[in-house]
């Protein structure tokens, strides 16, 4: 299967919380990657227990930020150079925020320019606090971050490789992301999530509460069309691949565009939990060029 974006070296992303530590490891190969997955319990584990359930090195090492941790805001701002775009940022976002500049790491990127000059503007943000703690955690362990990244930009490197691999599928679509429990809706256009939101249905509400879950998806493309972006061309779903019968009238309720369930990437399983597996999967093999960065800038330019 043809690849796009194949690692030059292996990368090893990972997503960590209290207690649990997840993880996917890509290595490139002649043909494409190769992926291998993880997870381990932190309680009670010490320095060599931990690394020797990792991969044994990575050439870059990503942390992946869950998308319950990240807030976003869309900013209407002077279009202008890239590089003058973080200083409105650095401006504007304190003044809508209950927070300094200094209080909060973020990532800005320009969506959309206008006729009349001005752009939108996309700011991910966390708190600095948030990040640090896992960076310290991690440190614990021995693990330095080489990267930070939110959830989001792992799901649209997974989505690009799904693109590549299967030329039918449009770079304008609505992409729902199925998790057990809980899903991630985004709005994606070519190599930018132009708008999305974490969703409380997962695949389990596909079957047992439909009409809420379709319910939930209309209101989020309402949102999206209400900001001004324009309509998607499919509707792509990640989700179990043994699901997919069963749940395609669902889907098909739920908007009158192409519906897309496309097959997994490089032999790699999508089990129920698909959105936040996707999302590592897709950050651990993504294009490194210019990354969705949420590392401090003096702790990403020690690196």
């Amino acid at each position: 299967m043809k690849a796009i974006f194949t690692p030059k070296h292996d990368c090893l992303a990972m997503e960590i919380d209290a207690a649990r530590l997840r993880w996917a490891y890509a290595e490139p190969e002649r043909q494409g990657f190769r992926i291998q997955t993880g997870e381990m319990e932190l309680s009670g584990r010490n320095i060599l227990e931990v690394k020797s359930g990792l991969p044994a090195h990575a050439a870059r090492t990503v942390l992946l930020v869950a998308r319950d941790e990240i807030l976003t805001r869309t900013l209407r701002l002077p279009s202008t150079h890239p590089k003058e775009i973080n200083n409105l940022v650095a401006y504007r976002l304190p003044q809508e925020l209950p927070y300094a500049i200094a209080e909060i790491v973020y990532h800005a990127d320009t969506l959309q320019v206008n006729p009349d000059g001005y752009a939108q503007v996309g700011v991910l943000w966390t708190l600095r606090k948030n990040m640090e703690s896992k960076l310290a955690s991690l440190k614990e362990f021995g693990i330095e971050i080489d990267e930070a990244i939110p959830s989001t930009q792992g799901l649209l490197f997974y989505f690009l490789r799904l693109r590549a691999a299967d030329p039918t599928l449009p770079s304008r679509v609505f992409l729902a992301a199925l998790a057990a429990k809980q899903s991630e809706l985004a709005l994606v256009d070519g190599e930018k999530v132009l708008f999305s939101r974490s969703a409380k249905h997962g695949i389990e509400h596909v079957f047992h509460e439909k009409d809420a879950f379709v319910q939930e998806c209309k209101n989020f493309l309402q949102a999206a069309e209400k900001e001004g972006w324009v309509k998607p061309e499919a509707l792509c779903v990640l989700g179990p691949a043994e699901e997919r019968e069963a749940a395609m009238p669902v889907f098909s309720g739920i908007t009158d565009l192409p519906i897309h369930w496309p097959q997994d990437l490089a032999g790699v399983e999508l089990p129920v939990q698909g959105a936040d597996f996707a999302a590592l999967v897709g950050a651990s093999s993504g294009p490194w060029e210019s990354p969705a960065s949420l590392l401090p800038t003096e702790i990403r330019e020690e690196r």
